[in-house]
């Protein structure tokens, strides 16, 4: 793993969902990763002043839309890695709304659909 993944991965918050993923499996932690690795980069592009960790707050108290949050980062994966499969998407979102989950976000899948 490069020292730029060790350094967007290096977040407290982040270590805690990462290791209770790898509980169940080693290979679901690292294409959870991925996925993380993927929202960090575009959390940097797009929403300046969050990472990972302190995005946490404004989405628990709804002053970012996660549905819009989460569209634009499906926005961004496609435009920014267009060589990206449908089913890569899926799993990186999956681990996104997994991650907002563990840290009480709660995302409803048909919501989310329907943008």
């Amino acid at each position: 793993m490069s020292t730029t993944w060790k350094k967007e991965m290096g977040f407290q918050r982040v270590k805690m969902f990462l290791s209770s993923i790898q509980r169940n499996s080693l290979k679901s932690r690292y294409a959870y990763q991925y996925g993380l690795v993927h929202f960090q980069r575009f959390l940097f592009n797009k929403y300046q002043d969050y990472n990972l960790e302190t995005i946490l707050t404004p989405l628990k108290e709804d002053k970012i839309n996660p549905y819009d949050m989460l569209d634009n980062f499906i926005s961004y994966l496609q435009t920014g890695n267009p060589t990206l499969t449908a089913s890569c998407i899926q799993l990186y979102m999956a681990s996104i709304r997994s991650y907002l989950a563990y840290h009480d976000v709660d995302i409803i899948p048909s919501k989310l659909r329907e943008r």
